[in-house]
């Protein structure tokens, strides 16, 4: 069997910060010694602390261990290596939001990246500018501000001229929101757009 690509999320009930991701993927690569699998792309942000798992195994519990439980419990898993039913547009945006509020920006990013490429103009556009925030959120997760402050101003250009509002989302606020996080350089995840 190929190697399956799963992400897992444990709960964040300990605190942890981006800060402690180092850390944390030590602690998780130790506790898959001995089982055919490899954790990869840490993320920590306030809900959960979330990474790849890449596995020869069909499902992920197949190498849950009792070091993955004393971060937090596993809150959701998701295939990644299997792709997903086309949606629209809008479907794809409010699944986005749904996900944003949540703080699982690298799953926004993949649940938009459908729609933007079959999109145009403008539209293309501003939806770029959705999946490069949501980009640049994860790289505050990983804490590489030198990664995150760059591809959130790269963003804020082109959402720009995006519409005030499009598939559950106020675009005009959320621009705003984050265009005075980019001037301050001070980011604490909003839990509501």
């Amino acid at each position: 069997m190929a190697e399956a690509r799963f992400l897992i999320r444990l709960g964040n009930t300990n605190g942890y910060r981006p800060s402690d991701g180092g850390d944390l993927l030590r602690k998780l690569r130790a506790s898959l010694a001995g089982h055919d699998a490899r954790a990869m792309n840490l993320r920590v942000s306030s809900r959960a602390v979330e990474f790849d798992l890449f596995t020869g195994h069909e499902s992920p519990r197949a190498v849950l261990c009792a070091g993955w439980r004393s971060i937090g419990p596993v809150v959701t898993e998701r295939r990644l290596d299997v792709p997903g039913a086309p949606r629209t547009l809008e479907e794809a945006m409010l699944e986005a939001r749904a996900l944003f509020e949540e703080e699982r920006f690298w799953e926004v990013h993949e649940s938009l990246e459908e729609a933007w490429r079959r999109s145009a103009g403008g539209e293309k556009e501003w939806l770029q500018g959705l999946i490069l925030l949501a980009a640049a959120l994860v790289h505050h997760q990983r804490r590489e501000p030198s990664v995150a402050w760059p591809m959130m101003a790269d963003a804020l250009h082109r959402l720009a001229k995006a519409p005030a509002s499009a598939g559950g989302w106020n675009l005009a606020e959320l621009r705003d929101r984050f265009q005075t996080v980019f001037t301050s350089k001070t980011l604490d995840f909003p839990s509501e757009l």
